[in-house]
């Protein structure tokens, strides 16, 4: 289980604090108007930390030798992520499938449903 959760209120998670604010609202979305489960948001914010982490080291912002729990999220912006393309996706899901994910785990490490790849990141 992750720490993430609250275990004596399993209804509760800590806040998310290390991650985009962009990030932050899609996670507010999902529980306030989605409904989803304190477990299913935690799942999908530890997926997106370790995908903006990736990122990071793709956009040469984080230095080489720096551990991926240490990598600084907060100052990544919505132009920095606008720029993510199918490309780096596919290459994600590579680069977890080297780090012993096994097929599912990457299959929810997906950042969007492919059905929400726009066209214009598809050349990527």
């Amino acid at each position: 289980m992750s720490t993430y959760i609250d275990v004596a209120h399993p209804n509760r998670h800590a806040p998310y604090t290390d991650i985009p604010d962009l990030v932050m609202d899609y996670l507010h979305y999902l529980d306030v108007v989605k409904l989803r489960s304190p477990r299913t948001i935690n799942g999908y914010y530890l997926d997106l930390r370790g995908f903006f982490r990736y990122m990071m080291m793709v956009w040469n912002l984080a230095q080489p030798d720096t551990p991926p729990e240490e990598i600084d999220l907060t100052h990544i912006t919505k132009r920095q992520i606008s720029t993510i393309t199918k490309r780096d996706i596919i290459n994600y899901l590579d680069y977890a499938r080297s780090n012993d994910n096994g097929a599912k785990a990457r299959a929810r490490k997906l950042p969007l449903p492919p059905d929400q790849w726009t066209e214009r990141k598809s050349n990527g």
